[in-house]
């Protein structure tokens, strides 16, 4: 319940479709009660993007592309949300994340399988498990980089720190 007042203090959450119909994420703005821990740029080009910013372990974040940016995966126009499509199902299991869209925004602490996460056009809220350097990548399969173009804006904000203490 608490880590929910965060979200709703701090991102003002409203439902936004996509071309594909599977992904169903909420846009979220920029947090008012949250500081910014930097901006950066990640090309879809890039099989690492190194954001230069540290997270935290313990601390609590909101990552958001601010609005409607798009990039290419070999023509195919596409938001950080990624996007499916069932012809490529036998190629799905190569992703670098196969769990996640084709082309969706991922991040990892210090390039670490077990760290990885989809931030999309946006995450409310994420809680590290280790700190370290925050890599993204475009998901996709690692020999086909080279037919990537484009870049989104990513920015994170350090979310302020919950006391269990009442305020009564």
């Amino acid at each position: 319940m608490l880590r929910l007042g965060i979200i709703t203090a701090c991102a003002t959450l409203v439902f936004a479709g996509c071309a594909c119909p599977q992904i169903k994420r909420a846009a979220i703005t920029t947090p008012e009660c949250a500081v910014l821990k930097g901006t950066c740029s990640i090309n879809s080009h890039k099989h690492w993007n190194d954001t230069s910013i540290v997270l935290e372990a313990g601390h609590a974040y909101c990552l958001i592309v601010p609005g409607h940016q798009k990039w290419q995966d070999w023509g195919i126009c596409s938001g950080p949300d990624g996007y499916c499509r069932r012809k490529l199902w036998l190629f799905e299991f190569w992703r670098r994340m196969p769990q996640a869209h084709w082309f969706a925004l991922v991040g990892s602490v210090d390039k670490k399988k077990d760290a990885r996460f989809v931030i999309g056009s946006g995450l409310a809220i994420y809680y590290p498990s280790r700190t370290g350097r925050l890599f993204c990548y475009a998901n996709d399969v690692y020999g086909f980089y080279w037919n990537n173009s484009g870049t989104v804006n990513l920015s994170v904000y350090e979310l302020p720190k919950l006391t269990t203490t009442p305020t009564n």
